[in-house]
């Protein structure tokens, strides 16, 4: 049995029965049980030895009709401790029999200690188009980030509402399955940023489409802008479609639009190699995040133009909505604020809300199969009237970000970015 246990995961305690006498016992009841937590009905395994007989009905109860002189059996017990286990499990199991003159070792005990499983080291993928790490623990309530010259250590404390504050700043954070979406100040401005911890390592299991969105951003944090895109990986082939009027599957795409890449992957980074004229390669993971995939990438514009870009690829799931409230950072250029977005399936409408933005759309999809099911557009319809946004949702992540074009006098809010979780 493991020292320690993730919250959430199973874990396998061994309890070995014994005849030590030179003759054959008298039925024993073993009983087996873990006190003050629930972790419902164990999955009991039985190995014997010799001419020692498993019984046929195994259970947290188990009765052994007879353990013949100088013979054991092993028993294993394996339970899920439940999410909100912390500090130590101790299981116990009694051995009783009528004919037992010595009772002083008829009873052992184990002891796991259960952690949060979100304590991890993680990768993060920042909106100033760089690189991090982060290590978070969520029992104590800290977390370290580090790299590009950055190394903080930080105390946070639950907000009451599913994430974490920071501080008394913009800093912030939430947590998903496999992922974090928060806030840091990175070199003196506070950044949203993506961080995951696990991801694929080789080709297997990345093929298919993916919504993007693109923030790129000059070095000095200025002339930041979003672009929505689509991506297909196929084989050891990434393909990009970045159009200013419409988004189209990569399948889809006009001429002109397209970039080509050949991939290779090595320690679980892909390398995309233009093969398309005058193009800028890039590297990305693939994190596992929930029951879906996200592509991560941070580093040199692909455009070409001596900015930095931030990079983000939902797979492209169901063509209809995951209703319900998802809470995370909107970057706008005013700064960042902690936002809650509204996604009603049946009204089919976008609303955000935070210090800074109060506003709303009515999501709209394509019915021609050319463009992503799971990515939506929107004009704002109250504080930045007619502005456009895409919507990009694969449970549990939804990315929006402003259009990169506009019409007549409608404010441009391409550089938007927001990032939540439920």
């Amino acid at each position: 049995m493991q020292a320690s246990t993730a919250s959430g995961a199973p874990v396998t305690f061994t309890v070995i029965v014994a005849n030590t006498a030179l003759v054959d016992s008298a039925p024993v009841t073993l009983a087996w049980s873990v006190a003050g937590v629930d972790v419902g009905t164990p999955t009991v395994s039985c190995t014997s030895a010799g001419s020692a007989v498993c019984p046929t009905t195994l259970g947290a109860s188990t009765t052994i009709d007879k353990l013949p002189a100088q013979r054991q059996l092993i028993f294993k017990y394996t339970v899920t401790l439940p999410s909100d286990a912390r500090g130590n499990v101790v299981a116990t199991a009694v051995a009783t029999t009528a004919q037992d003159e010595d009772t002083s070792d008829n009873t052992v005990s184990a002891t796991t200690a259960a952690y949060d499983a979100r304590n991890a080291s993680y990768e993060v993928y920042a909106a100033d188009g760089k690189a991090y790490q982060m290590t978070v623990d969520f029992d104590a309530g800290s977390y370290t980030i580090s790299g590009n010259g950055v190394s903080d250590t930080r105390s946070f404390a639950d907000d009451g509402n599913g994430g974490f504050i920071v501080g008394s700043g913009p800093e912030r954070l939430r947590s998903g399955d496999g992922v974090i979406v928060g806030v840091h100040v990175l070199g003196g401005t506070a950044t949203p940023y993506i961080a995951a911890n696990s991801f694929l390592t080789t080709t297997t299991g990345a093929a298919g489409n993916y919504d993007l969105m693109f923030r790129r951003v000059a070095a000095d944090g200025s002339g930041a802008t979003t672009h929505p895109a689509t991506a297909r990986v196929s084989g050891n082939v990434l393909q990009v479609c970045e159009n200013d009027n419409e988004v189209l599957y990569a399948t889809a795409c006009g001429s002109g639009y397209m970039k080509s890449y050949a991939l290779t992957v090595a320690d679980g980074v892909f390398t995309a190699t233009p093969t398309t004229s005058g193009g800028v390669g890039l590297s990305f993971r693939i994190a596992y995040v929930g029951e879906s995939k996200v592509l991560l990438s941070v580093g040199n514009s692909t455009l070409g133009d001596g900015r930095v870009q931030w990079m983000a690829g939902l797979q492209d799931g169901q063509a209809s909505i995951f209703p319900g409230s998802f809470v995370g950072p909107d970057l706008l250029s005013s700064g960042v604020q902690w936002a809650t977005i509204t996604l009603d399936g049946d009204a089919g409408t976008y609303n955000v809300v935070d210090a800074a933005l109060n506003d709303q759309g009515v999501l709209r999809a394509d019915l021609s199969n050319q463009q992503p099911g799971s990515m939506f557009y929107a004009e704002l319809t109250t504080q930045y009237v007619g502005s456009p946004v895409w919507v990009l949702q694969n449970y549990p992540l939804v990315i929006v970000g402003g259009a990169p074009l506009v019409s007549g006098s409608v404010t441009n809010l391409s550089g938007l970015l927001q990032i939540a979780l439920p």
